[in-house]
């Protein structure tokens, strides 16, 4: 079955969205700290959640996307994206932090196996829709990874007193254009399999992808 020449293009800035979630809140840190008269150690806790969030919450994500199907586990990452900088925009503070570092950790744990097998599937499959995928969220991931605090940076120079920046309305805005245009996607799974607990499996040439996303945002 032939799919949209778009697919994979869209599946990796669904990514993209989840990444700049983790990093667009980073110049922030000292002032959210500060503001509540928390210390370094609280700070520290807070950023953790988003590794300990992946951690603990793999063996049962891992297995989702073969469980309930690839477009739901990305949806869900790009809603959880949104909700921690919602969060952050309602609530700039350190329990917010943590709460939306967990909430980061969810949704990348979501889309990192989801988007990898979904993106390889909907670019035609095998070893080549498996390196294009790979291709399209390993720059996906990077150009968020790096672009989120830059923008929040020029933000507040060219805003400074505008708290929250812009960058999170406009995150919100790309979370939501995504959520519609990613829900009109096809699924790819043909049919769900059994069993929550298992070892995660990933389209060849998607592995070293999704283990840098993983660990890339904490």
């Amino acid at each position: 079955m032939p799919y949209p020449a778009h697919a994979a293009l869209l599946v990796g800035l669904a990514v993209g969205a989840v990444g700049l979630a983790t990093t667009i809140p980073l110049p922030l840190y000292g002032e959210m700290a500060a503001r509540g008269g928390y210390g370094a150690g609280a700070l520290a806790l807070a950023f953790a959640c988003y590794a300990a969030t992946v951690i603990v919450t793999a063996p049962l994500l891992g297995p989702l996307p073969d469980r309930i199907g690839r477009k739901p586990c990305v949806l869900l990452g790009v809603a959880l994206a949104a909700l921690s900088s919602l969060a952050l925009s309602l609530w700039p503070s350190i329990p917010a932090l943590a709460l939306a570092r967990i909430a980061q950790g969810l949704g990348m744990g979501c889309v990192a196996g989801a988007a990898a097998a979904w993106g390889a599937e909907l670019g035609g499959g095998g070893s080549e829709g498996g390196r294009r995928a790979a291709a399209v969220i390993a720059l996906a991931t990077i150009g968020s990874f790096g672009a989120g605090g830059i923008l929040t940076l020029a933000a507040i120079l060219a805003w400074p007193a505008l708290r929250p920046p812009p960058t999170f309305a406009l995150h919100l805005v790309i979370c939501l254009a995504l959520l519609a245009l990613v829900a009109r996607l096809p699924e790819t799974l043909a049919a769900p399999q059994q069993g929550w607990l298992r070892r995660p499996g990933f389209p060849r040439g998607t592995l070293a992808t999704t283990i840098a996303k993983g660990v890339g945002g904490g």
